[in-house]
């Protein structure tokens, strides 16, 4: 199910990160906070619909995956859950790019451990506190929570270290 929610997430990027880094990084670098701005709300509203297409393609052909062709209706929720896993993951990989953009990649450090300290502990709490039936749905809603909670740190962060870019206007 994993690997089929890769696919299409792949689908989602588009080099739209490699284009936040260049572009918001260019403009930054040349003092023009609200061309970088611009820049970077365009090219998150592309990737937030590429995303969301590659997420609702995959929770249409869900059933007709894994009953039709891996004849396994089992993984019918993993695969929605992993829909709404791969559009929060491509959200944090362009709010990640911002990191670098901003040149304060340390931040991408302590992002990336957090997420797994998080994941690795949730994952094993799933083993301790679920039955085995459960065990599949446990491990996806559990790195469904780590990506969660990273995503509200990273817009922590950007907020305090780039305010200008959230600002409406």
């Amino acid at each position: 199910a994993l690997s089929i929610a890769m696919v299409f997430s792949s689908f989602s990027e588009l080099g739209i990160n490699s284009t936040i880094m260049k572009y918001v990084s260019k403009e930054l670098g040349k003092g023009k906070y609200k061309k970088a701005t611009t820049y970077f709300k365009t090219l998150i509203r592309y990737r937030i619909c590429f995303s969301l297409i590659g997420s609702l393609l995959l929770v249409v052909l869900a059933y007709p995956l894994s009953n039709l062709i891996f004849n396994k209706p089992d993984l019918f929720f993993p695969l929605i859950l992993f829909a709404v896993y791969i559009f929060i993951l491509s959200i944090v990989s362009s709010f990640e790019s911002l990191f670098y953009a901003i040149k304060k990649v340390k931040y991408v450090d302590v992002k990336e451990t957090i997420f797994q300290v998080s994941r690795i502990l949730l994952i094993v709490a799933v083993f301790f506190f679920l039955s085995k039936t459960y065990y599949v749905e446990g491990v996806i809603l559990s790195l469904l929570t780590s990506v969660l909670i990273v995503l509200l740190l990273i817009f922590y962060f950007l907020k305090r270290l780039v305010p200008f870019l959230f600002k409406s206007g």
